[in-house]
């Protein structure tokens, strides 16, 4: 440190700090878009892995820039997005103290990759989890009280949501606990929001049914990784080299 000059400008961006390891590798929705009933149903967000980063060369379109109409090369971060698997479905109404959830029901059928995620030890534990909801499905009593319960969501609640998990298996990692999240749905009115999500239970959702294809920017990922993106939609594990990170 011989000869240190005592000023100097500083190096990096603060818009980076804190440069730390995030706490939670799914990312968390903060505020879901406004909804707009003029729109058609969709969800408003999708969950993918980030598979690496790479760079593009495009065209700016930015009037009074000095890049404008012209070609310049930028970072991307590839997030990967197989199809998510609908597993149930959240009824939320207004209360004074803001968002409460009113019903929830779950489908018949739930993976074991959804399960793992109700549980510490998989290997140990019983793996009974879900077992008498899925029951429902099966009797003609709780048929109806199904019914009645997407009935009362359509009656009562502002706000539905769709809870999706990943699926592992088409990810190139070691890990077979799927991740979870609410995923919420714009568009229409309560009716067809509760129909929408009644017609995704169980099914494999693809990034095209979300309104990702215009939207870029609300792709869940970590805090830490870069907001410009490039989808990879319903591939198989891509060979890439080292190591796939999870966010």
């Amino acid at each position: 440190m011989s000869h240190r000059k005592f000023r100097a400008p500083r190096h990096g961006s603060l818009g980076f700090l804190p440069r730390k390891r995030c706490q939670r590798h799914r990312g968390k929705v903060k505020s879901f878009p406004k909804d707009d009933k003029s729109k058609p149903c969709h969800l408003t967000a999708f969950m993918g892995h980030k598979a690496g980063m790479t760079h593009i060369l495009r065209e700016v379109d930015r009037v009074g820039s000095r890049s404008h109409k012209k070609e310049v090369v930028e970072a991307v971060t590839i997030i990967e997005t197989p199809p998510m698997i609908a597993v149930g479905v959240v009824g939320y109404i207004e209360t004074p103290r803001g968002l409460r959830s009113f019903k929830t029901v779950f489908a018949q059928h739930i993976s074991d990759e959804c399960k793992r995620r109700f549980y510490k030890n998989w290997y140990r534990c019983k793996k009974k989890a879900h077992t008498r909801t899925g029951q429902k499905w099966a009797d003609e009593d709780g048929k109806k009280s199904i019914e009645a319960d997407f009935a009362k969501m359509s009656k009562y609640c502002v706000a539905i949501r769709v809870l999706c998990h990943t699926q592992p298996k088409l990810f190139k990692l070691k890990e077979k606990k799927a991740d979870i999240m609410e995923i919420q749905i714009n568009g229409g009115e309560m009716a067809d929001k509760v129909a929408f999500a009644q017609s995704l239970l169980e099914k494999p959702i693809h990034v095209k049914i979300s309104s990702l294809k215009t939207r870029w920017s609300i792709l869940l990922v970590s805090p830490e990784v870069t907001v410009t993106m490039v989808l990879l939609e319903d591939g198989e594990p891509r060979n890439y080299p080292g190591r796939l990170t999870k966010v």
